[in-house]
């Protein structure tokens, strides 16, 4: 949990909470028959999310282990999940290559994000603002901006699909873990092709904004108000612009490690890492 006083843990179909200064077994959460695949802790330490092979996904209260609601999102298993900071939305990557974004308290679907050409393993919500990082077996990273479209967003053609960048050509295995750090410029991947990538997001979303036409200067100067006719071409230009995905950002740094990748966490505050003064 947030808190740091208890572990959630996935022991086949059930969900164990653990105690971490006494090592006690304060709850155990049935199953549905199937193993876990995936569990979420929201950030008030009230709801746990879990997802199994069963395909179902539960919201349960962990003070009581009550299951509050219960749903299939997609029709193949659920890999990964993410609750963003204010813990009123939560994100489903599956095997199906699609995310849904979700209104907790709601239960409904306010995105469908689609374009992994793999199962997608991992998915983490920035914590200050409206963007989802994704990262599939194929080892591509999806950056997307919820404030753009909604409902099917993620399908093909639409004006307001929410990608903005697709980061491909660093990793060459599954992307397995996406971690995002607490100021949120930095985003650290973890993969199977055994390397660990950090990547700056302050110069990612400065490239998104210049390929947007929302660079400072753009616009710049005294300029008389556009007519009706203007203002619906610049309309057009600025959503066929919004529809350019930024593909060409590279990883601060890439880092060998010896095995496999399974997660990675971005840690409030690192002095170095591997001796090159980043943090």
């Amino acid at each position: 949990t947030r808190d740091g006083n208890f572990l959630v843990c996935p022991c086949g179909d059930e969900v164990k909470i653990v105690e971490i200064s006494t090592g006690e077994v304060k709850l155990t959460i049935p199953g549905d028959s199937e193993p876990i695949t995936s569990l979420v802790v929201s950030p008030d330490n009230r709801t746990l999310v879990a997802a199994s092979r069963s395909l179902n996904v539960r919201v349960i209260d962990i003070a009581t282990g009550e299951v509050r609601r219960s749903w299939r999102p997609h029709p193949s298993p659920v890999a990964d999940m993410a609750i963003d900071s204010s813990g009123g939305y939560l994100a489903t990557a599956s095997a199906d290559r699609s995310i849904k974004v979700w209104d907790l308290q709601g239960g409904f679907t306010t995105h469908t994000l689609t374009g992994h050409e793999g199962v997608v393993l991992s998915a983490v919500f920035h914590p200050k603002q409206p963007l989802l990082f994704s990262g599939s077996e194929d080892g591509a990273i999806m950056v997307w901006d919820l404030m753009l479209g909604g409902g099917s967003g993620g399908v093909t053609g639409s004006i307001s699909r929410p990608m903005i960048a697709r980061l491909a050509g660093t990793h060459f295995s599954a992307v397995t873990s996406l971690s995002v750090s607490h100021d949120g410029w930095r985003l650290v991947s973890g993969s199977r092709d055994k390397t660990v990538a950090l990547w700056d997001l302050k110069a990612l979303l400065a490239a998104v904004a210049v390929n947007s036409g929302l660079s400072k200067g753009k616009n710049g100067g005294a300029t008389p108000p556009p007519s009706k006719k203007q203002k619906k071409q610049q309309q057009q230009q600025q959503q066929q612009q919004q529809q350019r995905v930024i593909s060409d950002v590279k990883p601060l740094v890439l880092i060998p490690v010896y095995e496999t990748v399974e997660a990675v966490v971005a840690l409030p505050s690192v002095p170095s890492l591997m001796g090159l003064g980043l943090s």
